[in-house]
């Protein structure tokens, strides 16, 4: 009898080891298990692999709020855009800052346009004590794509190339200088991609007259090419004062059309002569500035002088401009 439920017993535990293998009794996963989510099961049906991370990007990257310095429309001078960018955990800080000017300004920035020809490559990126060096491919030298094939040749579009050569070196400077704690920067360029060491430049590249045999030194930042509060402030009494009203009307704020400007400039009946200007103070917020000035008018009939003459200023999208309401009454229209 014994040995009949002995047998008994060996069969039925047999037949549930046997059902558990085929599915029909899974066991409870034990506590603390970890489950698999909603989209790995949605990925598993779908015949997919699941995400080991689906959000690994959080940890590979950083977002940092950065000022990078781009043209203001064809001024010789570089105005500010701030924008925050996205640094990847494999890539230098410095590196990603170039490269951001290189792509150029935002859609939103309508005032700015990049200064680099498409596909100039950031090579390399060195830091040693406060000097960066930046190698860039050879495109940087190239022909740009609006300039004729033979600008070399051409007085006007010379002059316009090395002065975006000029800039697009004035704005890694102005930028890293702004961004780290380098004080200088060597530019290099990779003439030869198999040859991965850039090679300096004859000064030439960059510079009308200058001697082939002198090489490109290190710079060092040059806020003359920034447009500051104080350098739009002499920029805008220097184009009033040539009557240059086209150039000033992109630096004013709250501005009517165009059209409305002109004839409002063409019905002013005194003229600048001279003026002066104290460096100004910005805003604890930085987007207002105010600088007193000394103005000298001719009238009709007369000479009159402004002394102390407060200018207020505002920075809009980055570039700072004078408000419409503070040049009329400068100019006694209003």
């Amino acid at each position: 009898m014994k040995l009949f439920f002995s047998k008994r017993w060996d069969i039925l535990l047999m037949l549930c080891a046997g059902i558990a293998m085929f599915g029909g009794c899974s066991p409870a996963s034990p506590a603390g298990a970890l489950q698999p989510t909603a989209a790995a099961q949605s990925a598993e049906v779908a015949g997919q692999a699941p995400e080991i991370r689906p959000h690994a990007d959080e940890y590979t990257r950083d977002e940092q709020t950065v000022a990078l310095y781009f043209r203001m429309r064809d001024e010789s001078m570089l105005a500010q855009e701030t924008r925050g960018l996205i640094i990847p955990r494999d890539k230098q800080f410095e590196q990603v800052l170039i490269e951001s000017l290189i792509e150029g300004p935002s859609a939103s920035s309508m005032d700015l346009t990049g200064l680099f020809i498409p596909g100039t490559k950031v090579v390399e990126v060195n830091v040693e004590g406060q000097m960066m060096t930046v190698t860039l491919s050879r495109t940087f030298l190239g022909t740009p794509v609006d300039a004729p094939a033979d600008w070399n040749n051409d007085a006007v579009w010379r002059k316009e190339v090395l002065i975006r050569r000029q800039l697009a070196l004035a704005s890694i400077v102005n930028t890293v200088t702004e961004q780290t704690a380098c004080a200088s920067v060597q530019l290099l360029v990779q003439f030869n991609p198999d040859y991965p060491r850039g090679e300096r430049i004859a000064r030439a590249y960059l510079y009308e007259d200058a001697d082939a045999s002198l090489l490109l030194t290190p710079v060092s930042r040059d806020e003359e090419a920034i447009l500051t509060h104080y350098n739009t402030a002499m920029l805008i009494l220097n184009s009033f004062m040539e009557k240059d009203f086209t150039r000033l009307y992109r630096f004013v704020e709250g501005r009517p059309t165009e059209a409305a400007f002109m004839e409002e400039m063409a019905g002013v009946t005194r003229s600048l002569v001279s003026f002066t200007l104290t460096p100004g103070m910005v805003s604890p917020g930085g987007d207002r500035a105010v600088i007193v000035a000394r103005l000298g008018f001719i009238v009709p009939g007369d000479v009159i002088a402004l002394e102390a003459y407060p200018l207020d200023f505002v920075r809009e999208r980055g570039i700072w401009k004078i408000p419409y309401e503070t040049l009329l009454r400068m100019l006694e229209v209003v």
